[in-house]
């Protein structure tokens, strides 16, 4: 069953990439279809996962055919970094630790 936790999260790895790379990065406007793969990859692992918390000897492996579908429609395999023919790492994890500052209403307490 790791083997399958192992899918489903390079999956999200390469949508999150996605996002970063043309989203955020490029600063591209997704057309709809797009907009309806990403929903699909993300909506399927959360499926397969729900799935697997009910029953782990039936967690629904084909929700994970459908998620690697729709990412590979943006050019990413599981596993792989980026799209065809891109080198190097996945700016992701850069993204993701990055410092962000976010306002705190302090309480009247403090």
């Amino acid at each position: 069953m790791m083997v399958n936790q192992r899918q489903a999260a390079e999956v999200l790895k390469a949508a999150a990439t996605h996002i970063v790379n043309v989203l955020l990065n490029a600063k591209q406007m997704p057309e709809i279809g797009q907009m309806d793969d990403l929903a699909d990859a993300i909506t399927s692992v959360d499926y397969y996962l729900e799935r697997f918390l009910d029953n782990p000897n039936d967690p629904y492996l084909q929700m994970l055919e459908v998620a690697e579908t729709a990412v590979k429609k943006f050019g990413y395999g599981v596993g792989s970094q980026g799209p065809s023919g891109m080198d190097g790492e996945s700016p992701v994890e850069d993204a993701i630790t990055k410092s962000v500052e976010v306002p705190v209403a302090l309480s009247e307490t403090e």
